[in-house]
């Protein structure tokens, strides 16, 4: 399955402590529930991205964060992910991801609004 996405449709970021410093990465919803992507500018100013990771869906998700029986948190430590904001006017599976993470993550901050602020 090949990952698409529409980049005006941005579905929210979500903030990661890697290597003791706070990063933070926009995320899609697409053809999947998580579309992760590092984007950024490159030394010339051109726009560049890396998928960081994704969940092809909620079971995917499930599996990952070791909420599925007989699985282990495979792409964060605890306390690894800080902070989830979600732009629901792009994310229609929004409530799905709160679950997800809110079990996964029980101190994580999540803010919800109606659609990215400019």
């Amino acid at each position: 399955m090949a990952l698409t996405w529409q980049w005006n449709k941005v579905s929210g970021t979500i903030t990661e402590n890697n290597y003791g410093k706070d990063v933070t990465f926009n995320f899609y919803e697409g053809n999947a529930l998580m579309i992760v992507l590092h984007e950024y500018t490159d030394g010339e100013g051109k726009d560049m991205y890396n998928l960081h990771w994704f969940f092809c869906d909620e079971a995917h998700a499930k599996n990952c964060l070791g909420l599925a029986k007989g699985k282990d948190n495979m792409l964060f430590e605890p306390g690894q992910v800080k902070r989830l904001e979600i732009y629901r006017e792009n994310c229609p599976q929004w409530e799905k991801i709160v679950k997800l993470f809110t079990k996964a993550f029980p101190n994580v901050e999540i803010v919800i609004r109606a659609k990215k602020e400019e």
